[in-house]
């Protein structure tokens, strides 16, 4: 799962809280749907792009979701 490559220290917590906490597990199920639509080959590029941003929005929401069930709400990671 490529959650683990843009969220390593935190996917663990994200995968193992998901199915008890619903906001959660629809910014997962999101962040999957942005990661598989940005590397669909047959979508535009102009949309792929899209689908970028919207993955990298939904790695904050999802790192968010993940500090505040770990208690460490300051300290987030800036994806590239």
């Amino acid at each position: 799962m490529i959650l683990r490559h843009d969220l390593p220290d935190l996917a663990g917590v994200i995968l193992a809280h998901a199915e008890d906490h619903p906001s959660l597990r629809e910014a997962l199920c999101d962040y999957e749907l942005a990661r598989a639509s940005e590397d669909d080959e047959t979508l535009n590029a102009e949309i792929r792009a899209e689908w970028a941003e919207i993955r990298k929005e939904l790695v904050g929401e999802l790192e968010r979701h993940a500090r505040r069930l770990t208690g460490h709400q300051n300290q987030q990671r800036t994806l590239e």
